[in-house]
Protein backbone atom coordinates (compact mmCIF):
# COMPACT_ATOMS: atom_id res chain seq x y z
CA UNK A 1 0.00 0.00 0.00
CA UNK A 2 1.38 3.01 -0.95
CA UNK A 3 2.11 5.77 2.17
CA UNK A 4 1.68 9.06 0.49
CA UNK A 5 -0.11 9.60 -2.56
CA UNK A 6 1.77 9.97 -6.00
CA UNK A 7 1.64 12.93 -7.61
CA UNK A 8 3.09 14.07 -11.06
CA UNK A 9 2.36 17.56 -12.85
CA UNK A 10 2.74 17.78 -16.91
CA UNK A 11 3.36 20.74 -18.84
CA UNK A 12 2.27 20.79 -22.41
CA UNK A 13 4.70 20.30 -25.55
CA UNK A 14 6.59 23.40 -26.46
CA UNK A 15 5.48 23.39 -29.43
CA UNK A 16 1.69 23.45 -28.74
CA UNK A 17 2.89 26.77 -26.37
CA UNK A 18 4.64 27.94 -28.57
CA UNK A 19 1.47 28.00 -30.70
CA UNK A 20 -0.81 29.57 -28.72
CA UNK A 21 1.79 32.67 -26.98
CA UNK A 22 2.13 33.22 -31.00
CA UNK A 23 -1.79 33.32 -31.61
CA UNK A 24 -1.97 35.31 -28.45
CA UNK A 25 0.46 37.76 -29.49
CA UNK A 26 -1.27 38.35 -32.88
CA UNK A 27 -4.46 39.34 -31.32
CA UNK A 28 -2.81 41.44 -28.91
CA UNK A 29 -0.75 43.18 -31.70
CA UNK A 30 -3.40 43.88 -33.47
CA UNK A 31 -5.43 45.30 -30.74
CA UNK A 32 -2.71 47.71 -29.73
CA UNK A 33 -2.38 48.72 -33.52
CA UNK A 34 -6.02 49.45 -33.18
CA UNK A 35 -5.39 51.21 -30.34
CA UNK A 36 -2.72 53.65 -32.25
CA UNK A 37 -4.49 54.60 -34.93
CA UNK A 38 -4.65 51.37 -37.20
CA UNK A 39 -7.48 50.23 -39.28
CA UNK A 40 -8.72 46.89 -40.97
CA UNK A 41 -11.00 46.09 -43.38
CA UNK A 42 -14.65 46.02 -41.85
CA UNK A 43 -13.06 48.08 -38.85
CA UNK A 44 -15.88 49.21 -35.78
CA UNK A 45 -16.58 49.03 -32.72
CA UNK A 46 -17.67 45.43 -33.10
CA UNK A 47 -14.01 43.89 -34.24
CA UNK A 48 -12.62 45.10 -30.88
CA UNK A 49 -15.19 43.34 -29.06
CA UNK A 50 -14.51 40.35 -31.27
CA UNK A 51 -10.72 40.69 -30.93
CA UNK A 52 -10.58 41.45 -26.94
CA UNK A 53 -12.94 38.21 -26.93
CA UNK A 54 -10.85 36.33 -28.83
CA UNK A 55 -7.51 37.39 -26.81
CA UNK A 56 -9.28 36.45 -23.50
CA UNK A 57 -10.52 32.75 -24.84
CA UNK A 58 -7.12 32.26 -26.02
CA UNK A 59 -5.85 33.19 -22.50
CA UNK A 60 -8.01 30.68 -20.48
CA UNK A 61 -7.59 28.16 -22.63
CA UNK A 62 -4.20 27.78 -22.49
CA UNK A 63 -4.43 28.46 -19.10
CA UNK A 64 -6.61 25.87 -18.49
CA UNK A 65 -4.66 23.00 -20.72
CA UNK A 66 -1.45 24.22 -20.30
CA UNK A 67 -1.05 22.05 -16.75
CA UNK A 68 -1.44 18.12 -16.69
CA UNK A 69 -1.89 17.11 -12.68
CA UNK A 70 -2.17 12.98 -11.99
CA UNK A 71 -2.36 12.19 -7.98
CA UNK A 72 -3.02 8.33 -7.26
CA UNK A 73 -3.90 6.97 -3.66
CA UNK A 74 -5.10 4.15 -2.59
CA UNK A 75 -8.75 4.81 -3.38
CA UNK A 76 -8.73 7.10 -6.37
CA UNK A 77 -6.96 7.85 -9.84
CA UNK A 78 -7.60 11.45 -10.74
CA UNK A 79 -6.27 13.55 -13.79
CA UNK A 80 -6.77 17.19 -14.47
CA UNK A 81 -6.66 18.96 -16.96
CA UNK A 82 -7.34 22.80 -15.53
CA UNK A 83 -10.86 22.73 -14.10
CA UNK A 84 -11.53 19.40 -15.98
CA UNK A 85 -11.11 16.10 -14.38
CA UNK A 86 -11.27 12.41 -14.79
CA UNK A 87 -11.66 10.54 -11.14
CA UNK A 88 -11.85 6.78 -11.30
CA UNK A 89 -12.28 4.75 -8.26
CA UNK A 90 -9.59 1.88 -8.05
CA UNK A 91 -12.19 -0.57 -7.29
CA UNK A 92 -13.37 0.36 -10.75
CA UNK A 93 -10.24 -0.94 -12.45
CA UNK A 94 -9.30 -3.96 -14.15
CA UNK A 95 -5.92 -3.30 -15.05
CA UNK A 96 -3.30 -0.62 -16.10
CA UNK A 97 -0.49 -0.78 -18.78
CA UNK A 98 1.72 1.84 -20.42
CA UNK A 99 0.79 3.06 -23.90
CA UNK A 100 1.81 5.84 -26.25
CA UNK A 101 -0.38 8.99 -27.00
CA UNK A 102 -0.72 7.87 -31.14
CA UNK A 103 -1.08 10.67 -33.48
CA UNK A 104 -3.53 8.06 -35.41
CA UNK A 105 -5.38 7.34 -32.71
CA UNK A 106 -5.94 10.80 -30.93
CA UNK A 107 -5.57 13.10 -33.95
CA UNK A 108 -3.89 15.57 -31.54
CA UNK A 109 -3.04 16.35 -27.71
CA UNK A 110 -5.88 17.90 -25.18
CA UNK A 111 -9.17 16.14 -23.92
CA UNK A 112 -9.26 13.69 -27.20
CA UNK A 113 -11.52 10.48 -27.94
CA UNK A 114 -9.22 8.18 -29.43
CA UNK A 115 -10.27 5.92 -32.64
CA UNK A 116 -9.81 2.93 -30.27
CA UNK A 117 -12.79 3.66 -27.89
CA UNK A 118 -10.51 5.39 -25.42
CA UNK A 119 -11.04 8.88 -23.44
CA UNK A 120 -7.33 10.08 -23.71
CA UNK A 121 -5.80 13.56 -21.32
CA UNK A 122 -2.83 14.05 -22.91
CA UNK A 123 -0.01 16.80 -22.82
CA UNK A 124 1.97 15.25 -26.11
CA UNK A 125 2.41 12.44 -28.52
CA UNK A 126 4.49 9.77 -26.41
CA UNK A 127 4.66 8.31 -22.71
CA UNK A 128 1.42 6.85 -21.72
CA UNK A 129 -0.51 5.07 -18.99
CA UNK A 130 -3.76 2.98 -20.20
CA UNK A 131 -6.08 2.50 -17.83
CA UNK A 132 -8.20 -0.58 -18.45
CA UNK A 133 -11.47 -0.31 -16.62
CA UNK A 134 -13.96 -3.38 -15.70
CA UNK A 135 -16.90 -1.64 -17.64
CA UNK A 136 -16.68 1.32 -19.77
CA UNK A 137 -14.23 3.10 -21.94
CA UNK A 138 -10.68 2.83 -21.00
CA UNK A 139 -8.51 5.61 -19.88
CA UNK A 140 -5.66 6.92 -21.40
CA UNK A 141 -3.18 9.80 -19.60
CA UNK A 142 0.44 11.33 -20.69
CA UNK A 143 3.24 10.47 -17.81
CA UNK A 144 6.57 10.93 -17.69
CA UNK A 145 7.00 7.28 -15.59
CA UNK A 146 4.37 5.09 -17.66
CA UNK A 147 6.41 1.84 -16.25
CA UNK A 148 5.85 3.71 -12.36
CA UNK A 149 2.60 4.68 -12.78
CA UNK A 150 1.12 1.43 -14.45
CA UNK A 151 2.98 -0.82 -11.98
CA UNK A 152 1.36 1.07 -9.15
CA UNK A 153 -2.11 0.84 -10.27
CA UNK A 154 -1.85 -2.32 -10.82
CA UNK A 155 -0.73 -3.24 -7.30
CA UNK A 156 -3.30 -0.70 -5.67
CA UNK A 157 -6.15 -2.94 -8.31
CA UNK A 158 -4.08 -6.42 -6.88
CA UNK A 159 -4.51 -4.77 -2.91
CA UNK A 160 -7.92 -4.26 -3.07
CA UNK A 161 -9.10 -7.30 -4.36
CA UNK A 162 -7.02 -9.30 -2.11
CA UNK A 163 -9.98 -8.80 0.70
CA UNK A 164 -12.57 -9.96 -1.33
CA UNK A 165 -10.70 -13.47 -2.38
CA UNK A 166 -9.86 -14.14 1.34
CA UNK A 167 -13.74 -13.72 2.16
CA UNK A 168 -14.88 -16.42 -0.51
Amino acid sequence: MISTPYRERLWTSWWITLLFLVLIALLSGVLIARQLGGTLPGDGPELTGILIALDVFFVLVYANFSRLQIEIDPNMVEVRYGLIRKRIPVTEIASAETARGKLRVYLGVGIRYGTDGSLAFTTSLGDAVRVNRKTGRAFVFSTNRPIDVSDLINTLVKTREAPREKRR
